[in-house]
């Protein structure tokens, strides 16, 4: 008895882009050598989160610097410096905020305190000291200070020491304010010291004269610290 060949007449398709293979009775999804390097998120037997998930928002936030950086590389030389700078402008600008609002709250914590010494103990302002934060805190009030503290290069001296120059500050400020009230007989306040504030950068000299116009302010504030800490 003669045995028949079989004759496959159907070429087999063993091309890569076939989605699937057969094992036994599951299937198990292959994937197409295309989509090679693209992260799909899943969930494995264990009911835990693929690490490719993590690997894709990195992947996500690589491609958006690298589109940015795309097209900063289109600007001309000018806008790229032009970009340059306002960034580094508006970083200056939320540090400098936060800078000004510490220095505002040291400033009015010493005024505060030498007013309620002038008038009677601690507490005895009348008014809180969120009020008198508000009132040294104003345009109007603050920028004098602020303005003498850059005339005088006391603005980058450490924290401690800025504190003591507005100590010396506020107290000068107060002896002044008392002496304005007893000579024109206005209240002696908060708001008549929030008023004189623009008075500081005199007050100062008159106190100290020939160190502010010298550029030795430092001197005086580091001497005042010193006496203070001794105190």
């Amino acid at each position: 008895m003669t045995a028949h060949r079989r004759v496959i007449l159907v070429r087999p398709d063993y091309s890569a882009s076939r989605s699937l293979q057969t094992r036994g009775n599951s299937t198990t999804p292959v994937a197409h050598p295309s989509t090679r390097g693209v992260c799909v998120g899943g969930v494995n037997s264990g009911g835990h989160a693929h690490a490719s998930t993590h690997v894709c928002e990195h992947a996500k936030q690589a491609a958006g610097v690298d589109h940015l950086l795309e097209q900063v590389m289109k600007l001309t030389a000018a806008e790229q410096k032009q970009l340059l700078d306002r960034a580094a402008a508006n970083h200056l600008l939320s540090i400098d905020s936060k800078r000004e609002d510490r220095d505002i709250s040291m400033w009015a914590a010493a005024v505060y305190d030498a007013f309620c010494s002038a008038i009677g103990g601690p507490g005895a302002a009348g008014v809180g000291p969120q009020v008198v934060r508000r009132l040294l805190g104003a345009a109007v009030a603050w920028k004098p200070v602020e303005q003498f503290m850059l005339a005088a290069k006391l603005q980058d001296l450490p924290v401690v020491d800025r504190q003591a120059v507005y100590n010396m500050l506020a107290e000068l400020l107060v002896e002044q304010g008392r002496s304005v009230a007893r000579y024109t007989g206005a209240p002696f306040s908060v708001k008549l010291l929030a008023n004189m504030t623009a008075n500081v950068a005199g007050l100062f000299d008159d106190a100290f004269p020939g160190y502010l116009e010298a550029g030795l302010a430092h001197v005086v504030a580091r001497r005042h610290r010193q006496v203070s800490a001794v105190a």
